[in-house]
């Protein structure tokens, strides 16, 4: 999101940029300095409004939870995504963060003790408010039973992502 300014985009559109990769990772802003973003709920904004009106679509990636988060920020989130829903889809609404073995977030997650050992060089969080946590639970609950649903519908809201961003 810091790296993308008007004038950069007008260039790549003009290049033959049709879509775009961004890491948003979430629209609180104690996710967003917790993953070293350097950005803000409104840089996000100011970029959403850039890729509207040069018409160029965009996949977002986000981290709807992480060790602390709450069910306020929870809430924002799913209220943001909302109003940007042709740029992610609903899968984001059960992301967590997975930090990598050896990276500085999984150091400091160890050192909060908020982290497992999975075995296999990776890591699971464990959520500290008990309310996010439940949720947590319940989602997971879900995307197992679901999982193939979810990836089936996940394609077809692709593909009616895709043909909505050119109908215009």
């Amino acid at each position: 999101v810091d790296d993308l300014e008007a004038e950069l985009l007008t260039e790549m559109k003009s290049s033959g940029l049709e879509s775009i990769f961004i890491g948003i990772e979430s629209f609180n802003q104690r996710q967003l300095d917790l993953y070293n973003k350097h950005i803000s709920p409104e840089d996000i904004h100011n970029l959403v409004k850039v890729l509207r009106k040069k018409e160029i679509s965009a996949y977002f990636s986000f981290i709807m939870f992480d060790p602390f988060s709450t069910l306020d920020e929870v809430a924002n989130n799913v209220e943001q995504l909302s109003h940007v829903q042709e740029f992610t889809d609903y899968r984001r609404l059960y992301s967590v963060v997975k930090p990598d073995f050896g990276t500085l977030i999984a150091r400091n997650f160890e050192r909060e003790g908020v982290l497992e050992d999975d075995g296999n060089f990776a890591y699971k969080i464990k959520i500290v408010n008990p309310e996010t946590k439940f949720l947590w639970e319940v989602i997971q609950s879900h995307q197992a039973r679901h999982s193939v649903v979810d990836i089936k519908l996940s394609k077809v809201k692709d593909e009616r992502v895709d043909v909505a961003l050119y109908e215009t």
